[in-house]
């Protein structure tokens, strides 16, 4: 049997549209990031492709992503924490286009 992975990435944040390196700081997704995160739910079901979980890391805008594609599938949201982003470190926060 083979294993397919899809990799959806969470849908816009206000440190997305600021350009700002946000790894481990839980950003919350803006009104437009959670319209994305239907629309790809949406599409996946679409598909009617033989999805059988879906995965998130613990940060809030990939557990809102994963929770809108896994309601579209008709599944529950599991949590992995080494899906988690990498941090920065002291460049979190900071612009992206100064580093």
């Amino acid at each position: 049997m083979e294993t397919h992975i899809i990799l959806v990435r969470h849908g816009q944040t206000p440190a997305n549209i600021d350009k700002l390196w946000h790894g481990w700081t839980d950003t919350p997704l803006t009104d437009e990031g959670k319209q994305q995160a239907q629309k790809a739910g949406a599409r996946l079901a679409s598909e009617h492709l033989d999805i059988t979980a879906v995965y998130a890391s613990p940060l809030q805008r990939t557990k809102d992503t994963a929770s809108a594609i896994a309601q579209a599938l008709a599944h529950n949201v599991k949590l992995h924490p080494g899906l988690k982003e990498y941090g920065v470190g002291v460049l979190e926060g900071g612009f992206i286009g100064l580093f």
